[in-house]
């Protein structure tokens, strides 16, 4: 890191703002966490296909994936837990030996055709346990090397990976399981590896330019019972800020509503007889419209307040979402969903960022933990809504309720000075202070 950088969590000068990214240790950090993301998309698509193909049971796939998810779901908060207790550089470096080593052993057991569903079902608990718990390290760290001022434009950098990510990491799965289980383990297991590469080159980058430990971690206490003290700060903590909070219904409220509009659309398209094929081409095209908004992101940051910028890119997602009641062939909703999708990567940069700067750097483990369970909790409701609906009143009806949940998202965001308010990026950090408690604001 640049001898000139301020140490993790202080209030930079006006002069670090203008450091470019290049120069900070973001490049290590952003391929260990590309090389993590895409081994875990490459996963997450691949083992239910896996399970079908070796169990031939949509019944027993299904109790793979149900049960992973409730693992995962743990695994978060454990995760959030120690990516506050310990260096999180570290744990980032652990999870990528943890990665590649369970890849390669995954590999081996492909391989040797070991692979039946009680071996599918350990290796997918074991799996996505290690890299969703060692994962929760990774944005925390972000903040711990990057200035405050400049998260926002390092999250929407990221918007263009992830869209690449989920453009890229599907096909390469599918194409990958037509020539061997074993080869998806070993291309993940490269990955991994790169992954890996890049956490330990990160790690010595930070500890070379900053001796002290990259965040003020509280006492370690051990203990199920300490763990649970400390997810329940972190929530107490959420609820007494205004800001987040609201940030966290306004997100929930946008997922549903998305979740919601873009199921309904692929079950209409199954039940008019669409193919896979079309129905894959549809989905990918949401992945278009990300990659392409993507290149705005990091200007519209940095230029747009944030608060209006939510209002616009809301705006336009819900008009573009009611033209899907017009349109009905493959081509048009594609473009449709293409378009709405031009500016998730701003809004996505935006909200996360602020989040990112308005958490102490201590408890941010922890608070990532309390959002993703937060939202974990409402995440069922779109298939839900969407199935039913549709079956029930039909497809234009169960869009309108999508189009409800948006249009609340707006309403809820331009009622609430706290979030209406939030300026440019650059000023998240002063913003953000305004809610914080006097003994807060002296550990910043």
């Amino acid at each position: 890191m640049n001898d000139s950088l301020p140490a993790a969590g202080t209030r930079e000068s006006a002069t670090t703002a203008v450091i470019p990214l290049h120069r900070t240790p973001y490049p290590f950090w952003l391929v260990s966490d590309t090389g993590s993301g895409v081994s875990m998309s490459m996963l997450s698509f691949a083992m239910p296909l896996i399970a079908l193909m070796i169990t031939n049971s949509p019944a027993q796939a299904g109790v793979i994936s149900a049960i992973t998810v409730v693992v995962r779901i743990f695994a978060t908060m454990l995760g959030g837990v120690l990516a506050d207790r310990h260096s999180r550089g570290r744990i980032m470096v652990i999870g990528g030996i943890a990665s590649t080593i369970l890849s390669a052993g995954f590999t081996a057991l492909a391989w040797s055709g070991s692979l039946t569903f009680a071996t599918l079902l350990a290796a997918s608990i074991v799996m996505g346990f290690s890299s969703t718990v060692f994962a929760m390290a990774t944005d925390p760290m972000l903040k711990d090397i990057v200035p405050a001022s400049m998260v926002g434009r390092a999250t929407a950098a990221n918007q263009g990976r992830d869209a690449t990510i989920s453009l890229t990491s599907g096909p390469l799965s599918g194409s990958l399981l037509g020539v061997g289980t074993w080869l998806v383990g070993a291309v993940m297991t490269v990955i991994d590896a790169i992954a890996l590469v890049a956490s330990v080159l990160l790690v010595r980058r930070t500890e070379r330019a900053t001796p002290a430990p990259v965040q003020a971690a509280p006492p370690v206490r051990r203990g199920f019972r300490a763990a649970r003290g400390e997810l329940g700060e972190a929530f107490r903590w959420l609820w007494r800020r205004r800001d987040l909070m609201n940030l966290i219904v306004i997100v929930m409220l946008i997922n549903m509503g998305i979740g919601i509009i873009v199921t309904t659309t692929i079950y209409s398209l199954q039940q008019n007889g669409a193919s896979g094929f079309e129905i894959g081409l549809v989905t990918a095209s949401t992945g278009v419209g990300m990659l392409v908004g993507s290149f705005a992101a990091p200007w519209a940051v940095r230029t747009v307040p944030t608060g209006l910028l939510v209002v616009i890119t809301l705006t336009w997602f819900t008009v573009g979402s009611a033209t899907l009641i017009l349109v009905n062939s493959i081509g048009g909703i594609a473009i449709t969903l293409m378009l709405c999708c031009l500016v998730s990567p701003a809004v996505n940069a935006c909200l996360g960022g602020y989040m990112m700067v308005a958490t102490p750097s201590a408890m941010l483990g922890r608070v990532n933990a309390a959002e993703s369970v937060m939202m974990g909790i409402v995440a069922p409701v779109a298939p839900l809504v969407a199935g039913f609906g549709f079956t029930l009143v039909g497809r234009t009806p169960t869009i309108g309720i999508g189009i409800a949940l948006t249009v609340t998202s707006i309403v809820v965001m331009m009622a609430t000075k706290p979030t209406r308010s939030i300026p440019v990026d650059a000023g998240w950090q002063a913003h953000a202070a305004t809610f914080e408690r006097p003994a807060e604001r002296v550990r910043a």
